[in-house]
């Protein structure tokens, strides 16, 4: 591999990362958010245009494309297969796809006890919900974290 290639695949690496971060600060935002409106429904409307603006500011600094990533390009494309057979990104994919799974298998049953508790009539709905949450925020936090 050519040191425009290495660069090419870190500067891929560097944009899926943030990508990732992105998608993971959204849903930790979107949580805030709906919490914020379950418990305090006053605080609703500011709450809701403090959400519209964050969105706003989210889609400008992690949702534009690198300008140093040459999409369509075959470097771009050989970097991208290279990435795709790493073999440590895929072991961490999978760990972290393992860490998710185990996270939604196991949070139903806690969750079941304590929403008995607090005596919530119809706890579906909420506790399968917060458990593909739970699931998916644990999957991508899995993937930052062992994909380093």
């Amino acid at each position: 591999m050519s040191p425009v290639d290495v660069n090419q695949t870190e500067t891929i690496i560097r944009f899926s990362r943030r990508q990732l971060w992105g998608v993971l600060i959204i849903m930790i935002a979107l949580t805030i958010n709906y919490s914020v409106r379950m418990f305090h429904p006053d605080y609703e409307h500011a709450v809701g245009v403090l959400y519209v603006v964050f969105i706003v500011v989210f889609i400008v600094v992690f949702g534009g494309a690198s300008s140093r990533i040459k999409w369509g390009a075959q470097e771009t494309k050989q970097a991208i297969s290279v990435l795709e057979n790493d073999e440590l990104r895929k072991f961490a994919c999978a760990k972290a796809f393992r860490n998710g799974f185990f996270i939604q298998l196991l949070y139903p049953a806690a969750c079941a006890f304590a929403l008995l508790a607090l005596g919530i009539a119809d706890p579906w709905p909420l506790v399968v919900g917060s458990s593909t949450w739970l699931g998916f925020v644990t999957f991508i936090a899995s993937v930052l974290w062992y994909d380093r």
